[in-house]
């Protein structure tokens, strides 16, 4: 069965990459008759990075349940910390997603975050909406706009490319993927062309389970977002499986 999941990268430092992870969007035969299915990915990453910001944290494992009806996908994501031994995200997300045209598709979604914001602050919760266009074509091109109302208070653009290369015939692929950001005062003071990333990963069928190695490199583009957005390069591994 043809099936394409596209997961926003707005957590590519943390998550995965234009594959990508955190809200899920599927179009696929299942979707169109209205079938349900679902997806589980645990991603280990060596750094934890929100939309290109740095908390400081390393070696996280996070984890993430989608499950979907017709266009329609519903997501809980969680990251843990190993070196503090705690949770210090935990987010709900859904999100509606249409194929206008064989090459054209929109989505709009919107988020509750969760985050800990240490012994002092506690856990603190911020809402978010977003949408956007996805082009299914040569890099499979993806613009997505994304609004935060309370903690980020601000907005933020994301260009995105990626594409998959087949290697032998084990269902073996290699994923590329890239993005550039345009932050407006979304978690920072400033706006401006803030980063730009690229990633690479090696996705391997495992009986039910697809093992992704994943290298990660980002690069500040604004010197105005020095002690926001770092230049960083993030290593780790996803295991990743689909139910229907």
């Amino acid at each position: 069965m043809e099936q394409t999941i596209r997961k926003r990268s707005r957590r590519q430092g943390l998550c995965a990459v234009p594959l990508v992870l955190c809200v899920g969007l599927v179009s696929s035969p299942l979707a169109a008759q209205g079938s349900a299915w679902g997806a589980l990915e645990l991603p280990f990453r060596s750094e934890y990075l929100f939309a290109g910001t740095s908390f400081g944290v390393q070696h996280v494992q996070q984890a993430e349940l989608t499950v979907g009806v017709g266009g329609f996908t519903a997501s809980g994501f969680t990251v843990y910390e190993f070196d503090q031994s705690s949770f210090i995200e935990a987010d709900i997300s859904v999100e509606y997603y249409r194929q206008v045209t064989p090459s054209l598709g929109f989505f709009l979604g919107g988020s509750l975050y969760n985050f800990d914001l240490g012994p002092e602050l506690g856990w603190e919760s911020t809402q978010e909406v977003h949408g956007g266009v996805g082009f299914s074509a040569t890099l499979n091109p993806t613009v997505v706009v994304a609004h935060d109302f309370d903690l980020g208070d601000g907005t933020h653009a994301t260009f995105e490319l990626s594409e998959s290369v087949p290697l032998g015939s084990r269902e073996i692929t290699l994923d590329f993927g890239g993005s550039v950001e345009y932050n407006d005062h979304y978690y920072t003071d400033d706006s401006g062309f803030a980063y730009f990333d690229v990633s690479a990963a090696l996705a391997i069928p495992v009986g039910m389970v697809t093992l992704s190695p994943i290298f990660v490199v980002q690069r500040r583009l604004d010197s105005v977002f020095e002690y926001a957005i770092p230049d960083a390069e993030v290593w780790g591994i996803t295991a990743s499986m689909y139910f229907d």
